[in-house]
């Protein structure tokens, strides 16, 4: 049993780093704890990446389930090759015309400062919702969870929990300040400013590099569904 649970996470380890590597998020998660009430903003902001998550996973498996009813499982393996080789274009695209124009982001905007100053609990969390909303990689690792998990034969609790622990795990990354800001109150400080320079200096090349693996992530995904289920 521990053997194929160990399994089931390394195969899903792929997934959940690519949805969890943002540097903005983690970004913004920083800049949220350096404000005023900036734990509380901060908190929010994660929980309403994870709210979103969450009913997307509930539509997910609702949406799943009625295409299974009326159609088969064809109709949304077809409808995942598409999407998967779409993002893995776009982000091959993306990776090329960032690494081309050598952009760099250069610091964080004083209008974006004022914002984060400003803005209250609920104003965070709607934040980190619509963040999660226009997201579409997020989507596509979710359902590629979904379905790795569907095929190790993991079903209903199991499923559920399981999904859970994949969305709590995709937002690792962002909840890390937050844990430092609560474990070293002393030293967060230093430690989260150190931090957010570090993801502000490279935060191109962050992203150029995850949009390449990323990219080749998504194609041979794609082309692996393909050759299983002879979509063609």
């Amino acid at each position: 049993m521990q053997e194929a649970a160990l399994n089931l996470f390394m195969q899903l380890l792929p997934l959940i780093i690519g949805t969890a590597v943002v540097p903005s998020l983690i970004i913004l998660v920083i800049l949220f704890l350096q404000s005023d009430r900036g734990l509380l903003k901060a908190s929010a902001f994660v929980g309403g990446m994870v709210s979103w998550r969450l009913f997307m996973l509930t539509i997910f498996v609702y949406y799943a389930y009625l295409f299974e009813m009326l159609f088969g499982l064809k109709i949304p393996e077809r409808l995942h090759f598409a999407l998967l080789s779409l993002l893995g274009i776009i982000l091959l695209t993306i990776g090329a015309y960032i690494l081309t124009k050598k952009r760099h982001m250069s610091g964080t905007s004083p209008s974006l400062l004022k914002v984060i100053d400003r803005a209250n609990p609920p104003i965070a969390f709607a934040l980190g919702v619509v963040l999660m909303a226009v997201g579409l990689k997020h989507y596509i690792f979710m359902i590629g969870a979904m379905q790795d998990l569907e095929k190790s034969g993991i079903l209903g609790a199991k499923w559920t929990l399981a999904m859970i622990f994949f969305i709590v795990a995709a937002e690792l990354l962002v909840l890390l300040p937050i844990l430092i800001y609560l474990l070293m109150p002393g030293r967060s400080e230093a430690i989260l400013g150190s931090f957010k320079n570090l993801l502000d200096k490279h935060s191109s090349m962050i992203t150029t590099i995850f949009c390449f693996i990323a990219g080749i992530f998504f194609l041979w995904r794609a082309f692996t569904l393909l050759k299983q289920e002879q979509l063609l």
